[in-house]
């Protein structure tokens, strides 16, 4: 994920990602060092223009933001739509199929 996520932002001419995390400072960070996860601390992802975001929750989740960033993911990654968020009622999902 991290490999399809950093290659959309180069693709799209974004170097260095602004990193907001819980409980901490914002910086920029070099698109290389980027985790894109959660450490125990919220984090989001941005750039000054917040055309685009990545949130880590501490709930096991990842969302992306901005059509252009969701697209490319989409792409990227064969199984996205499976893990879209549909609500509490998990019958919405494909629990226990691989």
């Amino acid at each position: 994920m991290r490999d399809c996520l950093r290659s959309a932002l180069r693709d799209r001419g974004i170097p260095r990602p602004v990193e907001l995390r819980e409980y901490d400072e914002g910086y920029e960070e070099d698109i290389a060092l980027a985790e894109f996860t959660y450490d125990g601390r919220e984090g989001f992802w941005t750039s000054d223009n917040m055309e685009w975001m990545v949130y880590a929750s501490h709930e096991s989740s990842i969302t992306f933001g901005g059509a252009w960033l969701i697209e490319a993911m989409r792409k990227c990654l064969p199984e996205f739509d499976r893990y879209l968020y549909r609500g509490w009622d998990l019958s919405k999902y494909e629990v226990g199929k691989t």
